[in-house]
């Protein structure tokens, strides 16, 4: 039994390519983020796990095993020259952090929020001060991946209107303009809607309950459990990794069931239009024979020119002229004998017609 094969995308207008940008940024973001190159993941690296001690070390133990460490080797360059912008001093953001991790509460705090709101956070006095500061920036940013999320698994019917919208802005390939773009054929990604939301309510659900330590703590202070800001930060960004290449991979039509149906109906829609096309084609044609017809300078020359064509064109032509009775006598000399024949038998077949009738 042969699997269904996967649906690609195409960009049909404006909508899709809104979808490959905001697809693109989102997986670029969270592969820079998992990266050993940027802050964001030099950051989550926890202190305890690079100096391998265990979170309850004594403060001269973690100040030995983190002189050899740089600000940059943890993610906090942009906090090392803070505390005097005129005299920057790479140790100042490493011994500032010390300070804050000399006492037991502050390393659980750390171990929960990570360090930026240690040291960002200068008003914070309390430990309640940085668990409302750090989850801020939390539901921050799951309120710009709802945003986002919901954009990427927008229905068919949302994503014409955006081409609608962007219709003076876009200028299609005529072969792509003249293909209909049905709602329940244009693929999009709306089944993905339900997963999305429940993946991101868990993500930010886990990551509140981690900011307020309803989690708790693990006996053995070398476990990695004790880690939940590390820990936190690679399970969200994997996962919205994943959920994010899913929904732009695997779309499907409105009514995936229906593929023949869906087929058939576009294919019906193709033909209306291109026998509307054609009638529009023949209507104007013969609108346009008629006034050449009726007009006499207009008919004389086109009778005149078919004269002397030796073509089933110049055929019909003449062959209307000597049924309306406008045939110039010249025009008949002229023209060769094929036509001239043709001319004469339909002449001569005319009125025996309209006398039977």
């Amino acid at each position: 039994m042969s699997s269904r094969p996967r649906l690609r995308r195409k960009i049909w207008g404006p909508a899709d390519v809104l979808l490959l940008l905001v697809t693109t940024v989102l997986a670029l973001s969270h592969v820079w983020s998992l990266s050993p190159f940027s802050t964001s993941y030099r950051q989550a690296r926890d202190i305890f796990r690079l100096t391998s001690l265990p979170i309850g070390a004594p403060s001269a133990s973690l100040r030995s095993r983190t002189s050899t460490l740089t600000p940059h080797d943890l993610g906090l360059q942009s906090f090392a020259a803070m505390a005097d912008h005129e005299d920057p001093n790479d140790g100042d953001a490493i011994e500032r952090l010390l300070h804050r991790l000399s006492s037991m509460a502050g390393r659980q705090t750390y171990l929960l929020l990570g360090p930026v709101p240690l040291l960002e956070c200068h008003y914070c006095k309390q430990p309640l001060d940085l668990t409302l500061y750090a989850l801020v920036r939390v539901l921050t940013d799951y309120a710009i991946h709802f945003l986002a999320l919901g954009f990427l698994t927008c229905s068919s019917a949302s994503m014409n209107r955006i081409d609608q919208g962007f219709a003076p802005l876009w200028r299609p390939h005529p072969i792509e303009a003249s293909r209909p773009v049905l709602s329940a054929s244009r693929l999009n990604s709306r089944h993905w809607r339900g997963p999305a939301t429940v993946l991101l309510s868990l993500l930010v659900s886990l990551e509140s309950a981690v900011t307020f330590g309803l989690l708790g703590w693990e006996e053995r202070q070398t476990s990695w459990w004790n880690h939940w800001h590390h820990n936190v930060f690679l399970v969200r960004h994997i996962f919205l990794l994943i959920l994010v290449a899913l929904i732009y991979l695997y779309p499907t039509t409105t009514n995936p069931r229906g593929s023949g149906s869906l087929r058939i109906a576009t294919a019906l829609g193709a033909t209306r239009d291109a026998l509307t096309r054609t009638t529009s084609n023949v209507a104007l044609v013969r609108a346009g024979r008629d006034a050449v017809w009726q007009d006499t300078p207009l008919r004389s020359k086109v009778v005149d020119y078919y004269a002397t064509q030796d073509s089933d064109v110049g055929e019909e032509v003449l062959a209307e002229a000597a049924r309306r009775g406008v045939l110039k006598p010249g025009a008949r000399t002229q023209a060769s004998g094929l036509v001239l024949t043709k001319v004469e038998e339909l002449a001569r077949s005319a009125p025996a017609s309209d006398t039977e009738k």
